[in-house]
């Protein structure tokens, strides 16, 4: 039974009369008619007296107006007094846009966000070493409200989870600039073939480097891998790679990378497939004017041109 039976009721014994009291409850009279069959079975006892000419309330209807008028006035505050409470507690928001490289981008979402008329603010929260699923179940859980990665959408629709996409991010190869590879402009996957990559490894980076290399595999580029632990995307800069290379998705400023750093060069791949999807899952439950200023300022801010 849906408690909004009894708000039917309530409209009901107000005008016993069923074409009008479903006309103003903007449904069918005999959608209104089923509900109320259904309140009748759920008390066990007839609700109304209804013949060709008229409707009335029986005595236990009578007795029953009172109490679905405080169950339904009851259920009303509790909704509002939730959502009063939901906007004033702030949108944890966690995932590949926690790393320190982020920083900036996050400080324009979070302002693009506030401008938009978001009313509920913007926490980051630490949870990068947890997988997909952990922080999938984190957004069951209520401990997070939106989780940004890449390649999210297999989960679209699972337990009440919403997907949406926040853009194509091509994938650059980072090289030495003592590399044969450093004077092409580009990249095809004839290039790579039996090149060794570096794999960052580390919580937040290796899940990226699975998606990556699967699609080295699906596009049957054979390799190798060179595991490297690390704790900050900022370690290449540092590190001799020798004759490996290193993936990595297109971001905001990483196209200058090798001006800065003369030790390296980026190159772009020239395979149309060889990109991975940032996208933001949320429980769509959840969703409310504030999440969707964040969503739209994720888009904003991450879905502009490089």
């Amino acid at each position: 039974m849906n408690i909004e039976y009894f708000q039917e009721f309530v409209e009901l014994a107000q005008r016993l009369n069923y074409r009008e009291a479903a006309a103003r409850l903007n449904m069918s009279q005999s959608a209104l008619s089923k509900h109320v069959k259904a309140l009748e079975a759920e008390y066990g006892t007839k609700l109304l007296d209804r013949d060709r000419n008229s409707v009335a309330l029986t005595p236990t209807g009578a007795m029953l107006v009172e109490y679905a008028q405080n169950i339904w006035s009851t259920y009303e505050k509790s909704k509002a007094a939730t959502a009063a409470s939901r906007e004033s507690r702030p949108i944890m928001l966690a995932g590949v846009v926690e790393s320190p490289d982020e920083n900036q981008t996050m400080s324009e979402v979070m302002r693009y966000a506030n401008n938009r008329g978001s009313v509920r603010h913007i926490r980051m929260r630490n949870a990068g070493n947890l997988s997909a699923p952990e922080q999938l179940e984190a957004l069951r859980e209520g401990t997070l409200d939106c989780f940004v990665s890449y390649e999210l959408t297999p989960y679209d629709g699972k337990d009440g989870i919403r997907v949406e996409r926040i853009r194509e991010l091509p994938l650059d190869v980072i090289v030495s600039a003592d590399s044969a590879l450093a004077t092409k402009e580009a990249l095809l996957y004839s290039d790579m073939a039996g090149a060794t990559f570096v794999h960052l490894a580390g919580p937040n980076f290796t899940p990226t480097w699975h998606l990556m290399e699967g699609l080295l595999d699906c596009a049957g580029v054979p390799h190798t891998t060179k595991p490297i632990p690390t704790s900050s995307i900022y370690d290449y800069i540092n590190m001799d790679l020798g004759n490996c290379l290193l993936v990595m998705p297109r971001k905001q400023g990483y196209d200058r990378v090798d001006a800065i750093y003369p030790k390296i060069k980026l190159i772009p791949v020239n395979e149309p497939e060889f990109k991975l999807s940032l996208d933001a899952a949320f429980l769509e439950k959840n969703r409310d004017e504030s999440l969707d200023c964040l969503l739209e300022a994720l888009v904003h801010c991450y879905g502009g041109s490089f």
